[in-house]
């Protein structure tokens, strides 16, 4: 069995870059909604941030560790941190 960075490392140069693009187009993209999402949510006259490639990066990091909380050690959490931590240092 890979090791936890390995396997990180394999799915974002090759399996996931593939079906998605790269780190800046994917994450950039889903940026792009939740800042449409966030305007659209708190109105035209709310100050709303626009969030970009390495905040969503942070963001699903985030939610990973708000997993780990319930199911602590779960691999595939630890996997996906240390795969958008790879994103966020490519960015």
């Amino acid at each position: 069995m890979k090791d936890i960075l390995s396997e990180a490392k394999a799915l974002v140069s090759k399996n996931r870059r593939d079906a998605y693009g790269s780190p800046a187009q994917n994450h950039g993209a889903t940026a792009d909604l939740f800042s449409a999402y966030l305007k659209r949510r708190y109105g035209p006259y709310m100050v709303v941030p626009t969030m970009d490639a390495q905040d969503v990066c942070v963001f699903n990091i985030c939610q990973k560790i708000s997993r780990l909380a319930n199911t602590p050690g779960h691999r595939d959490s630890l996997v996906d941190i240390a795969g958008y931590a790879a994103n966020i240092a490519e960015l």
